[in-house]
């Protein structure tokens, strides 16, 4: 382990961090107001949200003795990018929430979220350009994995995907940007070659274990709900570990409860067969079988960063993705 930081240390940390990097956005925000669509931009960057890329791309720079300002505005690139991805998901999806607030395609409709989502996406970039040429390339290498692995995951159905097909559609799609997050902050704090490869090692383990248990907390939806992803027919690794455990009746079984859940998410049939589902999951271990393999993925990126300078930063690294075996994700 790196320079070992206290809980308090470490959380104190995190929302030091995440208040400066919301000032950053707030006055960066401001200074776009002569733009036609700055009402927009402004209801999207400003939502309550974690700041989890933007916290990585700082921590993983000052592991290399990089000051936070060198990096805010790079940080600040990619919370565009990803708020830009969420975007275009609601449209994707024909999602009218987000975070218990009106999504922009809710509140606006599509049109106007596909102008937003664009915008963010080129802000994101213009804002990446001010590091030169490798973060732009690593940008943009993010945005081709980023569609490779939408479009893998929303073609994907239950009776055709392995679990190692699972595996490479988020490592394409959720940790891609975690990777590019943490190289592009190497990158810009003059890392070495090697060090670069361990922190990108390190950020798409956590963005494997993160996606797979953020599967673990849609599954488990509060009852009286209905997982999001069982709405939408999406895939996930609980799904995906229960169907090639169960024998074809039972395959057949899920994938009918499955189609009348996405055919009438709201009806109280829907509602029964995903209490089944759920059920299933639990008694075929499903979820132990997801926790331990996220667990895993959160060791290897521990193992990753073990050559990284021994500072109070890479303590921060490790605490970051260590907190995703305790479920929480993170304090913030």
């Amino acid at each position: 382990m790196g320079a070992i930081s206290s809980d308090s240390e470490f959380e104190s940390y995190l929302e030091e961090t995440r208040r400066g990097v919301n000032q950053s956005i707030s006055d960066f925000i401001s200074g776009i107001s002569n733009m036609e669509i700055y009402p927009f931009l402004k209801y999207t960057l400003m939502s309550d949200g974690k700041r989890l890329r933007p916290i990585l791309a700082i921590t993983s720079a000052s592991v290399f003795g990089a000051d936070r300002a060198k990096v805010i505005n790079l940080s600040m690139a990619f919370e565009m990018l990803h708020t830009a991805t969420l975007v275009h998901d609601d449209i994707i999806d024909g999602d009218k929430m987000r975070r218990n607030i009106p999504s922009v395609n809710g509140q606006w409709g599509h049109e106007i979220a596909i102008l937003v989502g664009d915008a963010l996406i080129s802000l994101g970039i213009n804002l990446s350009s001010e590091y030169g040429p490798d973060i732009i390339k690593a940008v943009a290498e993010y945005g081709i994995s980023l569609c490779n692995g939408e479009y893998l995951d929303i073609t994907s159905r239950l009776s055709m995907i392995s679990e190692e097909q699972y595996l490479r559609t988020i490592k394409l799609k959720s940790a891609a940007l975690f990777k590019a997050v943490a190289r592009c902050g190497a990158l810009a704090a003059g890392a070495s070659p090697a060090h670069i490869d361990m922190i990108s090692e390190y950020a798409e383990n956590f963005g494997i274990a993160y996606q797979i248990y953020d599967d673990i907390i849609d599954t488990m939806a509060p009852n009286g709900e209905i997982s999001k992803d069982m709405k939408e027919g999406r895939v996930t690794l609980p799904l995906v570990h229960l169907y090639n455990n169960i024998d074809i009746k039972g395959k057949e079984e899920v994938e009918l409860e499955l189609m009348e859940i996405s055919r009438k998410p709201d009806s109280k049939t829907s509602l029964y067969y995903a209490t089944q589902i759920v059920d299933q999951i639990t008694r075929n271990n499903s979820l132990s079988y997801c926790r331990a393999l996220a667990s895993g993925y959160v060791a290897k990126g521990i193992e990753a960063i073990s050559g990284l300078p021994d500072n109070r930063y890479r303590s921060y690294l490790e605490r970051m993705i260590s907190y995703i075996d305790t479920g929480k994700i993170l304090p913030l």
